[in-house]
């Protein structure tokens, strides 16, 4: 649409809009896909097409509000395809159950008492029942050339919010004394924990919101999305996906980035627009299940809001992993129903059938930067693991804390044109380590998005501030600088919107060298920095000073910071290497519309209460297209995403529905770095959806 709209075109859109929805809703409860073909089918059997079963606990007393199970008012309920629809309750007690599993032979069931932090075994008529161990079960895999079952779970006790510990240990079904660790660099979190079928990689949260894969054999750890509830095929296509903010949909992604798909699964029966919860793929690689609808909020968010009508849904993904085809509604029961686990016969030897998928990176040493001799902190893109495996540290995620209207953008990296980003924690292992080494080398990437600064201006600074500092990137006005104990050092010219990736190595011996774009333009070996064995415990920041003082507008990526010299040649590998490792289209210019639109809807604003653990989040409106003032757009209506909460702080809107607002907008497609936000929404989208990039 390159004109204005007329009135007779958006006359009544919001009444239609909420007309179709409706129908919509409607038509969606009758069929079993989202706006389906077929309608449902009668028996779990029918549906996973072999003998099938599935475990789920269920709130019998209180208001549905205990959905991560963490009460004692649970039972734990089977179902058996056989039987039909026939629910069965596989332990008389109520009491504390979570996280199900079925055994890879279908005939047992392991469970975890939170309360206790203990996890048991019982067979599926509810006889046998024994303790296996102290911790969190979840998962069980059978190993296809012993066919011995091991159980999975976390040994250490549950930290935080999200109960996430460490180690990960598996022990044998038949025989629990025979333990084994499986992974200790990180914490990590039960929801979800899950093997492929050949069990060298394990997909889970490390802890969350980092959805990644750890290779078993190689102890390596690769970051495949921001979210919650990861999962993997079970076969050994190592298809994994990331549960998104909004609780919606998933993120599934293959470890070689041949797979990049966006799945929504709240178009099930009944929870279309709403929220859906416990999403884990099944032993079958096409079918997964899931809870839902989750309708009203509660003390953080819809999820924990639960509910009555809470049931279980079966998905089955179409055969290219693009879409759910076809859903099965598994309960209809009037109380909550969670943690689902679907089991079908015969599965195990069908996913073994299946394509060998390529790991892709997970194992590569290659990735950026090649070298980790010295290595103390890393930063490479906010959509990579980030850690550093030290001799002395041992194994650390190098975290940033946000800091004001700070945000990523669309490539991962850190912008800071509004706010910063810091570590207390890695300033302070940085310091010491150049304390004692006397020298260093470190890389930055950065990208300016002015010239005229009239202050000093903090790219990156290790120190607290001008006069309490170690050393510190600055610019002023068109230069970069290099500041060290109240001594500046010019260093070269910036240009705006121009990625600038740049080197500095520091030592007695050498001296001071600077590089760009991976070569040397400047070799001072007669430059002396005040002592370096003076350095004391500084913070790391970026984009500001500590205190938030010395704002620089523009982005940063590609850092690392090295305890050690490292020489041309090798810096001239690790430039090479980054920007081989750098999307295609990085470059080009993504579409941008402005144009004036008429509030229609808003959904509800966010809290920071009410959005924990999370700390930022958007809200979404609805807008009639009125004008289009620069670029093009085919709706007559767009839904647009909008900051409302940054770094636990509200930014209210202050928007009324009938006004009419200038918008800055992209499309939300082109701008995956939003993956793992939370989202307020009461809207259906089949319109297209925009972030607001005007907003500051």
């Amino acid at each position: 649409m390159k004109s204005i709209l007329k009135n007779s075109d958006k006359f009544d859109m919001r009444t239609r809009y909420l007309f179709a929805g409706i129908l919509i809703s409607i038509y969606c409860s009758f069929f079993s896909v989202g706006c389906g073909r077929k309608p449902e089918v009668m028996t779990l059997n029918e549906f996973a097409g072999a003998p099938a079963r599935a475990v789920w606990v269920r709130q019998v007393e209180g208001n549905g509000t205990d959905p991560l199970c963490r009460g004692d008012q649970l039972v734990l309920m089977g179902m058996d395809g056989a039987e039909g629809e026939v629910e069965r309750q596989i332990l008389p007690d109520v009491g504390n159950y979570r996280k199900p599993l079925i055994t890879p032979d279908g005939n047992g069931i392991i469970f975890t008492r939170f309360t206790e932090y203990d996890f048991y075994y019982v067979n599926w008529d509810g006889s046998g029942l024994r303790k296996l161990g102290h911790g969190h079960a979840a998962e069980v895999w059978q190993d296809p050339d012993t066919g011995l079952s091991w159980v999975y779970y976390i040994a250490g006790e549950p930290k935080g919010t999200v109960d996430s510990g460490k180690p990960i240990k598996r022990c044998r079904l038949d025989d629990p004394e025979i333990q084994e660790i499986i992974w200790e660099k990180t914490s990590a979190g039960p929801d979800n924990l899950q093997l492929s079928a050949d069990g060298t990689i394990m997909a889970g949260l490390f802890p969350w919101p980092l959805g990644g894969v750890v290779d078993i054999p190689n102890q390596t750890l690769q970051k495949v999305g921001t979210g919650c509830w990861t999962s993997i095929s079970p076969d050994n296509q190592y298809l994994v996906w990331v549960f998104d903010g909004p609780h919606k949909g998933i993120l599934l992604r293959s470890l070689d980035g041949s797979v990049n798909n966006k799945i929504r699964l709240n178009s099930a029966p009944r929870s279309f627009r709403h929220e859906v919860y416990h999403p884990r793929w099944s032993n079958h690689p096409k079918l997964f299940s899931m809870t839902g609808p989750y309708r009203q909020k509660g003390q953080y968010n819809n999820i924990t809001g639960g509910g009555k009508d809470i049931n279980i849904y079966v998905g089955q993904f179409d055969e290219s992993y693009k879409k759910v085809d076809r859903w099965f509604q598994l309960t209809k029961h009037r109380d909550a129903d969670f943690y689902p686990d679907v089991w079908v016969q015969g599965a195990q030897e069908l996913s073994l059938s299946f394509p060998v998928g390529s790991k892709g990176m997970v194992s590569d040493s290659n990735a950026w930067p090649t070298d980790k001799r010295g290595l103390k902190f890393v930063w490479s893109q906010a959509n990579r693991a980030n850690a550093v495996d030290d001799p002395e540290h041992g194994y650390y995620s190098c975290k940033l804390t946000r800091k004001g209207k700070a945000r990523l953008s669309r490539f991962f990296e850190m912008d800071v044109s509004r706010g910063s980003y810091f570590s207390d924690e890695m300033g302070s292992i940085l310091s010491s380590a150049i304390s004692e080494s006397l020298e260093f080398t470190v890389f930055l990437t950065f990208m300016s998005r002015e010239l005229d600064v009239e202050q000093q201006s903090v790219l990156m600074a290790l120190g607290l501030s001008e006069d309490d500092l170690n050393m510190a990137f600055i610019q002023t006005g068109d230069e970069l600088e290099l500041l060290v104990a109240g001594d500046t050092y010019a260093l070269g010219n910036i240009e705006t919107e121009k990625h600038h990736n740049v080197c500095l190595s520091y030592s007695r011996k050498t001296g001071l060298r600077f590089y760009k774009q991976g070569s040397m333009i400047r070799n001072e070996s007669k430059v002396r920095l005040p002592s370096l064995k003076s350095w004391a415990e500084a913070p790391l920041s970026f984009g500001a000073w500590r205190s938030g003082a010395g704002d620089w507008p523009g982005t940063l990526e590609g850092i690392a910071w090295y305890d050690r010299v490292l020489d041309q040649d090798e810096i001239g590998q690790e430039y090479t290497v980054w920007i081989g490792a750098q999307p295609l289209d990085r470059f080009k210019s993504v579409n941008r519309v402005i144009l004036d639109a008429k509030l229609t809807q808003k959904s509800p604003m966010p809290t920071a209460e009410g959005i924990a653990p999370y700390r930022s989040s958007l809200v979404e409106y609805l807008y009639d297209v009125e004008r289009i003032v620069e670029g093009e757009i085919d709706d007559h209506q767009v839904i647009v995403q909008h900051w409302a909460i940054l770094d636990a702080s509200v930014y209210p809107l202050n928007r009324e529905e009938g006004k009419t607002y200038r918008l800055i907008l992209e499309s939300v497609d082109d701008h995956p770095e939003l993956e793992g936000e939370r989202i307020s929404s009461e809207l259906i989208d089949p319109v297209g959806i925009y972030l607001d990039v005007g907003w500051e």
